[in-house]
């Protein structure tokens, strides 16, 4: 089943998540090329370097957010189409049970039923 927005574009989550990821390698590749600069003594290089580190920062954010955001929509969509809930009489039961086992393990007016 394909994601979509709702406002009906066809990007869904996971090309955004994509795309996210791509301009964060990009960040790194470019972070990568200023420090090897400035290991070559280029005087210059220092303020690339920072800027490359602002903008992967910005970029890891935004890959995370993104990451984030389709783990989300997996985890409803999964539960929206779950075939399985909930046994409350299941569960009943259990609780029973186990009150049962307290009631008799202690004295028999202890434990209130």
């Amino acid at each position: 089943m394909t994601l979509q927005s709702s406002v009906g574009d066809d990007d869904g989550p996971k090309d955004i998540l994509g795309s996210a990821n791509r301009n964060l390698e990009r960040t790194i590749m470019a972070l990568d090329t200023a420090l090897c600069r400035l290991e070559n003594d280029d005087l210059d290089a220092g303020a690339a370097v920072q800027k490359a580190i602002a903008e992967m920062r910005r970029a890891q954010d935004t890959a995370l957010k993104e990451r984030q955001k389709v783990d989300d929509d997996r985890r409803k969509l999964d539960l929206a189409t779950s075939d399985s809930a909930i046994d409350f009489d299941a569960a009943r039961a259990s609780i029973l049970d186990s009150l049962d086992r307290v009631r008799r393990s202690r004295r028999p007016d202890s434990v209130s039923e």
